[in-house]
């Protein structure tokens, strides 16, 4: 069976938040996008809006710690694409209503450059402002054509959000373990605890909590016990 590279019904399905919106205690996810990054090319250095490409699983070391190098796609204005023509432009993630703060409408869209790539270090993106945070929709949608892009194979958003599901939940549990220690420990340290906890079992004997998270009807329980746990244990 053919598939065809999919559109959004809805332009904001593709965000998870944008602007003041992005919680600051979310972990660097795929399809973040960081406005004024420095970045290296044959001209030198220069400030560009870009967006991370790489997959959640090869973003950290250790489930914490970014890796030296990261892939990011550069992002600028483009004309709205319509979502008819999503199964064109392939070499490119559009991005509609990216800016929707913008009083010109044709300065709210822009796309994600598959074929204008950068590697930059942490420091480098810690340096640029996050502005979106794509929703696992808009995560899956740029796999799809990022994978196609490279491939020409269309892998359907679906097939992706099977094998990333638990990685979106996994980051969701870090936000909100995050945003509950804040005014008791650093990000990165209320990160690393609670990625400790997700690799402890559920139950004695049992898989950890972050494999048990590839099993839905596991979600909610594992988020219940988390809330428990930081209601009860202070911050170690």
């Amino acid at each position: 069976m053919a598939y065809q590279l999919e559109a959004p019904k809805e332009w904001d399905d593709l965000y998870q938040a944008r602007g003041d919106d992005v919680n600051l205690y979310r972990p660097f996810l795929t399809g973040d996008v960081f406005r004024g990054v420095p970045t290296v090319d044959s001209a030198g250095e220069k400030k560009r809006d870009v967006i991370l490409v790489q997959h959640p699983c090869s973003l950290r070391i250790d489930g914490v710690r970014l890796v030296p190098k990261l892939l990011v796609a550069k992002v600028q204005q483009f004309p709205v694409v319509e979502r008819e023509d999503w199964t064109g432009h392939v070499r490119i993630m559009p991005l509609p209503e990216l800016l929707p703060e913008e009083k010109n409408p044709k300065k709210r869209h822009s796309s994600a450059r598959f074929e204008d790539l950068f590697i930059v270090t942490p420091e480098q993106l810690s340096q640029g402002v996050r502005h979106a945070c794509m929703s696992p929709l808009g995560i899956n949608t740029l796999m799809q054509r990022w994978v196609f892009n490279s491939t020409r194979v269309t892998v359907p958003t679906t097939t992706f959000h099977e094998r990333n599901a638990a990685v979106f939940e996994e980051v969701d549990l870090i936000e909100e373990w995050c945003e509950e220690r804040a005014e008791a420990m650093d990000p990165v340290d209320a990160s690393a605890e609670c990625v400790a906890w997700l690799r402890q079992p559920s139950v004695d004997g049992g898989v950890s909590r972050q494999l048990a998270l590839r099993e839905a009807q596991q979600r909610s329980p594992i988020r219940r016990q988390m809330r428990t746990y930081l209601k009860a244990t202070p911050p170690a």
